[in-house]
């Protein structure tokens, strides 16, 4: 039944104008941009109505219902969403990933001594981390790759403001 409802609200999701992506059953994976919104604005829009996202970033945001999404819970997601006055078009894409310098394997790089930085001292360092949030659970950076300036772009775009790195000895 919440299968069903959902399918209803992606309709007029789509005929609000949203983008939506992924066929998950019980996700709603939104591309905002299109309405002038960010998947992070349009998050902090829903929470003020109560409404929590399982991810957002610049380019998306992704909804998650459950067996136990009542239909009140359903309309009020779609009021919500339907209430979003479209406004100038986001035009930028996510940034692609450059080629990166292996310094290290994954493996010397993990067991090394390390410290987190503020990203903005991390540029030239060695990345020694090797978690990765999900979504989308692609990595930026690999652990025991450099740190370069594309990459710094990247993760600041992301929203990271830090990074583990190998710790230099001084």
């Amino acid at each position: 039944a919440v299968c069903e409802r959902k399918e209803k609200l992606c309709k007029k999701l789509c005929e609000h104008g949203f983008d939506l992506l992924g066929d998950e059953p019980l996700k709603v994976t939104l591309a905002p941009k299109n309405l002038g919104f960010s998947g992070i604005e349009l998050s902090e829009m829903l929470e003020r109505d109560g409404i929590v996202c399982e991810f957002a970033d610049p380019d998306f945001l992704v909804l998650m219902l459950s067996a136990d999404t009542t239909d009140e819970d359903i309309e009020r997601l779609e009021g919500s969403l339907l209430s979003v006055e479209r406004k100038e078009a986001i035009k930028t894409s996510p940034p692609s990933l450059p080629e990166c310098e292996v310094a290290l394997s994954p493996h010397a790089a993990l067991f090394l001594p390390s410290e987190t930085l503020p990203l903005s001292e991390c540029e030239g360092k060695i990345f020694a981390d090797t978690s990765v949030s999900c979504p989308p659970a692609i990595p930026i950076v690999i652990c025991g790759e450099r740190i370069n300036k594309e990459l710094l772009k990247i993760l600041k775009y992301y929203g990271v403001k830090t990074c583990k790195v190998i710790k230099e000895e001084k």
